[in-house]
């Protein structure tokens, strides 16, 4: 007699889950108990039809279970897909932001430092008006040895003196003022800028 298993059946039964090559095996083995002698015919009918309704509830129960496991591996893998996208999408997400961050650090300091520069020439700047108006030597009159003044003449060149020197200190105080306010305000608008940039940029301050 020969067994007909249909093509490919070495790979048919290694791909079929252990439960239903196991339910074969069983329903093999009990076809072969005809051929033992003191077999009833009878019996063994009943006993059989009862094992083929046993060995088609396996052979489905086996097969479900392997439907069921098949689509859980899918959807891990569909899952695992999804976090390795999304895990993907966030590591871009945060080179961007970090790209974005570095270049406000960069502008910042860049902004701070043109600001420093201006401030510094600023400051030279003032100073350098400063020290053109410091005060001057007290007018000096020393007349020749060999001329003669009166007391009147002398008197009013005392006066001149008197009032020259006055005028010259009160023109001094004046510019003096007037550049101390200009350093005063050259400072507050320097500070107001350095403010508005680090409100305006918070995150650098990270």
């Amino acid at each position: 007699m020969a067994l007909d298993v249909g093509a490919d059946f070495e790979k048919r039964w290694l791909n079929a889950p252990q439960a239903v090559r196991q339910t074969y095996i069983d329903d093999l083995s009990r076809i072969c108990e005809l051929f033992a002698t003191d077999v009833r015919l009878e019996n063994w009918l009943s006993y059989n039809k009862q094992a083929q309704r046993q060995s088609y509830e396996r052979i489905e129960n086996a097969y479900a279970e392997l439907k069921a496991e098949l689509v859980e591996q899918a959807r891990i893998r569909r899952q695992h897909a999804l976090e390795q996208s999304l895990a993907k999408k966030r590591a871009q997400q945060q080179a961007y932001l970090d790209d974005l961050q570095l270049d406000e650090r960069l502008q910042y300091q860049q902004q701070t430092q043109q600001l420093q520069a201006l401030q510094q020439q600023l400051s030279q700047e003032s100073h350098h008006y400063t020290e053109r108006y410091t005060p001057t030597p007290k007018l000096r009159f020393e007349p020749n040895a060999n001329t003669v003044i009166s007391p009147e003449i002398q008197q009013a060149l005392d006066n001149l003196k008197i009032r020259l020197e006055l005028e010259a200190e009160g023109l001094i105080e004046q510019i003096q003022q007037s550049v101390n306010s200009l350093n005063q305000k050259i400072q507050q608008a320097a500070d107001e800028e350095i403010r508005y940039i680090l409100e305006q940029h918070p995150s650098s301050n990270t």
